[in-house]
């Protein structure tokens, strides 16, 4: 893999590691709440506090089941062999900016310049997908020219 890749690829991997810990130190949390909620006598507003507790730990289940889907669609990049056409995996140089078709995480620094972690489902993942060196598209009033993919 070229070394630019791995290194966007490790920056993205490390942040879904780093949600991941944080999701289950969020579970945990809530745990406890619900365990300290479950001392309590206080009648109906005890009821409604472990309810909320509840329905807390079911939308964090939720983002740790997508956190993983996107962990699953990561790995199945890495050993990704590189293409003519743009697809998950590719890294893109546009005369305006650098993406890296993966998944979406905060941007990779590379000599200064960001690269930017986009997922292929996303409007411009979709304008870029197929697209070839050298082809040019318009995203948000502005031409990109397609000068590279790895």
């Amino acid at each position: 893999m070229d070394p630019l890749k791995e290194g966007v690829f490790k920056h993205c991997e490390e942040l879904l590691r780093q949600k991941a810990a944080a999701y289950l130190e969020q579970d945990q949390a809530l745990l406890n709440a619900l365990d300290s909620e479950g001392k309590s006598s206080a009648g109906d507003k005890h009821e409604t506090g472990r309810a909320m507790i509840q329905l807390e730990r079911e939308k964090l289940a939720h983002q740790r089941q997508l956190n993983e889907i996107a962990f699953q669609q990561l790995s199945a990049l890495k050993n990704k062999k590189p293409s003519t056409l743009i697809g998950p995996g590719s890294l893109v140089k546009t005369t305006l900016a650098t993406y890296y078709l993966a998944v979406p995480a905060h941007p990779f620094f590379y000599d200064g310049q960001p690269i930017y972690c986009i997922s292929p489902q996303s409007p411009i993942g979709q304008l870029l997908r197929s697209k070839k060196m050298g082809e040019s598209f318009s995203f948000r009033d502005s031409d990109h020219e397609i000068l590279e993919i790895l």
